[in-house]
Parts: structure tokens; sequence; C-alpha cells
């Protein structure tokens, strides 16, 4: 695994910004990375140009602690004397959460106002906890990694802090279909609300990944990779098939990029500058 934002993009060489384009059935989005000389992203830069509503942009900037980890003063981690640490994080104004090692595939917070993520000695994520206003377990997720401390499988399962909140109390349980023939099963304690499971080749690239909402499953995806490290083909259960066409820089960095569908396509550009 590595720790490099840039290298986590696929980016090579001393990389300093990046900034792409792409263009919007309703006008274009514009986004600049720029990085420190480590590969640490230090600055992101989101903007809109909407021809509905106008021109948005968001800024954000990143800081690093001695150690090279990046500062948040939201964020609070207890380290243990067996070396495992558990990292805190409020959660209370989001709907989702997810973490590195997710690959943007995002759990419910359902109510929780924080998340504890327990990693052991090696780093390796081993569960994720949530909990409400009362400290009661709104849910958990455990994982199974591979040897190189990759993400196999993460599965969150219902805690007692759930059915504690009066959305659910006041309703009563709540059937669900729980299979692809439309059986139904009542929430009860320990439900799997959400799992999600990965494949990686032997350069630790995702080639498969499937997700399951309450036992039926809502998205799967199977992507193969070119000579540079970029994907190539990209096949999912909810879209068209795409494949995937680049030019690149004397670096190896892709700075166009075209996704053709069967009956359409769509085109995304790059500035990259290096130090």
């Amino acid at each position: 695994m590595t720790n490099r934002d840039s290298e986590k993009l696929n980016l090579k060489g001393p990389v300093h910004t990046v900034t792409t384009e792409r263009q919007t059935s309703t006008g274009s989005s514009i986004e600049e990375r720029e990085f420190d000389v480590h590969g640490r992203l230090i600055r992101l830069v989101c903007g809109v140009h909407d021809s509905v509503d106008g021109a948005k942009q968001c800024e954000r900037e990143f800081r690093y602690g001695p150690d090279g980890k990046r500062m948040d003063l939201n964020v609070r981690v207890e380290h243990h004397r067996d070396g495992s640490r558990t990292k805190i994080v409020p959660v209370y104004e989001r709907n989702i959460w997810s973490m590195d090692g997710l690959h943007d595939y995002y759990c419910g917070t359902y109510w929780a106002c924080r998340s504890q993520t327990r990693f052991d000695s090696y780093g390796v994520p081993v569960e994720t906890t949530f909990e409400d206003v009362r400290n009661d377990e709104v849910s958990k997720i455990r994982y199974v990694c591979d040897e190189n401390g990759r993400i196999l499988e993460a599965a969150q399962n219902l805690g007692p802090g759930f059915f504690a909140n009066p959305l659910v109390s006041g309703a009563g349980p709540q059937p669900l279909s729980g299979d692809a023939e439309g059986a139904h099963t009542p929430i009860a304690l320990g439900t799997e609300a959400y799992r999600v499971s990965f494949r990686y080749d032997n350069a630790g690239r995702v080639t498969e990944s499937e997700s399951h909402f309450f036992g039926r499953r809502n998205h799967r995806s199977a992507m193969t990779y070119n000579d540079h490290g970029d994907i190539l083909t990209l096949v999912r259960d909810d879209k068209p098939p795409a494949c995937f066409e680049y030019e690149y820089d004397e670096r190896e960095n892709w700075i166009r990029k075209i996704v053709r569908y069967a009956q359409s396509s769509k085109q995304e550009t790059r500035r990259i500058t290096y130090y």
C-alpha cells in the first residue's frame, strides 16, 4: 500500500499541480490538486461552471504533522500499548462515511455522532464502530484484509443504538427485501446493512468490487488496466460498458482521457506541472 496521495492517483514523478477539466451536460467542472515535494495533497480546489446554477467554487487546504500524517482538528487518535491505535472522527453532520481502502464506497452513519476505527499494530483496519450521543453502538463494520493490509471485505451490522433512535423505535421494524427473489427479512439487532468486497491484481489495483445493501446486491464492477496502470475497460451492472483511451506526457501521466460508450463518449483533460 502507498501513503503518497499522488501515487494513489497513479501520478508519476515529482508532480506539483494537476488541473483536471471535465465537460458536463450543462457546463464544465475544474478540479485542481496541489502536492508538496513528498507527494502529499496540500490544496484542493473544485469549481463548477453550470449554465443552470451558475459558477461555484470550494477550496480546502491540508496540513501535516512532524510524523507526516495529515492534521485535522476534528480527528483524535488514541495510541495503545500493544501498538494499535483508534481513530475517532465526528460524523454527526454526515449521512455517509468512508475511509482509505474502501475505494470510494460509502457506508451509512444512521444518526451516529462519531466513528471509531481501530487499527492493529501494522496499521491494518480491524473494525469501525459508530456511536450515538449516548455512546450506544449504532453499527459496526468489521474488516477482512489480505497479507498486504488491503481490505477484501467490509461488513456493517446494526447495533442497539440504531433501534433506540425514535425514527426507528417509533415506526417499528421495517421489512426489507433480503434477496433477489424479493424475500423480506425484518430488521433486527445484528442485521447486515451493508457489505462491500474487493479483488486485486498483483500490483494492488482493484479488479472487481461488489456491494450489497440489506442482503441485496446493488453494485458490481470489473475493470482492467493498461501498461501505464490506468483503467482500460470498466464494466458495471448499472451503466453501459466503457473503454478508455489516453494521451500521455513525457512523464507517462495522462493529459487527455476519452471514455467511450456504445453510443457516446466524454473527455477529460489535465494540465500537470512538476517540481
